[in-house]
């Protein structure tokens, strides 16, 4: 199965390692993956940061990036949910609208890519742990993730799932942390005290965003706990 992978920007730049990873679940999944290195990024900071025309070129390069005929996956919840809530916005009845309605048809989160069109769910991982999985808010809002993330780590050998009580949000929310940092840090706190209290070692999500307010947090305060991506723990082994 041939399939284009996108890689958001930040993890470009930050944390490729997970773009690797990515790859590399793919292959196991009998995925024919191909990389576009000329793509950038799907607009989202821009566009929500209000520089809408700028949001929307951004996002006009991401339509000519692809194909618009084969699938597109990402390790990113909040890219994907992106994609398919404000493209819509922006090319509804455009010259660009039909890229859009195929773009949008064939863009897949990772963990839901991996259960609901590859139908593979297990990779031979294994970690000695006691997790708690944070969904994106944005994406779990349409009902994607939960279930895909879980359905992978029950195969992952020596993992304990643990659950949140809520799905409140780590306290990012795009531009949200930089206007109102400290109710920003204070909601994160939150949610990995409730991850310790549950005895939970790792805080695993489909979104680097997430983890990375997590792990400015985790260091900051010492917390004894790791925020990995799924792809980490896809690729895992004892």
């Amino acid at each position: 199965m041939k399939v284009e992978i996108f890689i958001p920007c930040y993890i470009d730049q930050f944390f490729p390692e997970i773009a690797f990873h990515t790859i590399e679940i793919l292959k196991k999944a009998n995925c024919e993956v191909h990389y576009n290195p000329e793509q950038s990024c799907c607009g989202k900071p821009a566009f929500l940061a209000g520089k809408t025309k700028t949001g929307r070129n951004v996002a006009e390069k991401f339509l000519n990036d692809f194909s618009e005929k084969g699938y597109i996956v990402t390790p990113s919840g909040s890219c994907t949910d992106f994609v398919k809530t404000f493209y819509s916005e922006m090319f509804e009845n455009a010259s660009l609208h039909n890229a859009y309605k195929n773009v949008n048809r064939n863009i897949f989160e990772l963990s839901d890519f991996l259960v609901n069109v590859a139908g593979v769910t297990s990779f031979d991982a294994g970690l000695n742990a006691i997790a708690i999985v944070h969904e994106h808010c944005s994406f779990s809002k349409l009902k994607k993730e939960s279930g895909h993330i879980r359905t992978l780590l029950k195969n992952v050998n020596g993992l304990v799932i643990s659950e949140f009580n809520d799905d409140m949000c780590c306290g990012l929310g795009n531009q949200f942390s930089s206007e109102f940092p400290e109710m920003a840090e204070t909601m994160a706190k939150r949610k990995l005290e409730t991850a310790l209290d549950k005895n939970a070692e790792i805080i695993i999500s489909s979104d680097m965003t997430c983890l990375l307010h997590f792990r400015k947090i985790i260091e900051k305060e010492n917390y004894p706990l790791q925020a990995l991506h799924i792809s980490e723990v896809l690729t895992s082994k004892n």
